[in-house]
């Protein structure tokens, strides 16, 4: 009778958000996805820059030494690292999609909206950084562009767009998860740990050993994130 009157819990395949059922079934194949994305942009983004002298070109947007040493290989394993994530973010996409529980018709106009806002991120962040190069920090103040490396600037030139465009993309990218029922539109605490902790770490291994820098690094994704989260669960 005791059976009869309280439902028995659901299996934990069930309990699961179809996103936590797609990053935990057949992590292998997650992982090789990452490694031959990481594997790929490392070798494409090498190749590129062996062959391109990128000197002139920093010269142009920063007062950094152009006579200075280019890492092209930590460059290179960072757009790798980049690159298998988003690999395994769009093997994950295809996971999702076959989901039953999952409707990707409802997250069009979301989807779009962060297309939008990616792109438009991109393009600010493009205009308005070798203003930010210029500007002058610390007790010395001596000019952003001037206070790092060639190699810091690369990575700055390379990845603070990119930050910006994930930070203005990520708001619409969670409507239109919760929309199409991918992930449930509350958030644990401890969720959101672990994408702070997440982006901090990006942060950290894309930018230059400052913390001014790592602050222009990490600051777009997790307001992007914040606000999409305070839109979610408050609005």
């Amino acid at each position: 009778m005791h059976s009869d009157v309280v439902p028995a819990r659901p299996p934990l395949g069930r309990r699961r958000s179809p996103l936590g059922t797609a990053l935990r079934s057949r992590p292998r194949r997650l992982v090789a996805v990452f490694v031959l994305g990481l594997l790929l942009t490392t070798g494409c983004v090498a190749l590129v820059a062996a062959t391109v002298d990128l000197s002139p070109w920093l010269g142009s947007v920063s007062e950094a030494d152009p006579t200075g040493s280019l890492s092209t290989l930590r460059l290179a394993l960072e757009a790798g690292l980049l690159g298998g994530l988003a690999a395994t973010a769009l093997a994950v996409t295809a996971r999702l999609v076959r989901d039953r529980r999952v409707r990707p018709a409802r997250a069009v106009g979301p989807l779009a909206a962060a297309g939008c806002g990616f792109v438009s991120g991109v393009l600010v962040a493009v205009a308005v950084l070798p203003a930010l190069l210029t500007l002058r920090t610390g007790a010395t103040g001596v000019p952003l562009g001037s206070a790092v490396d060639p190699t810091g600037v690369a990575e700055l030139v390379c990845f603070f767009p990119l930050g910006v465009g994930v930070g203005t993309a990520l708001p619409g990218l969670l409507v239109a998860a919760v929309r199409a029922g991918a992930v449930p539109r509350y958030t644990s605490t401890r969720q959101r740990g672990f994408v702070a902790l997440a982006v901090v770490t990006l942060a950290a291994t894309h930018s230059p050993a400052d913390l001014p820098t790592f602050a222009l690094l990490a600051a777009p994704p997790l307001g992007g994130f914040g606000l999409g989260v305070a839109w979610l669960e408050f609005a």
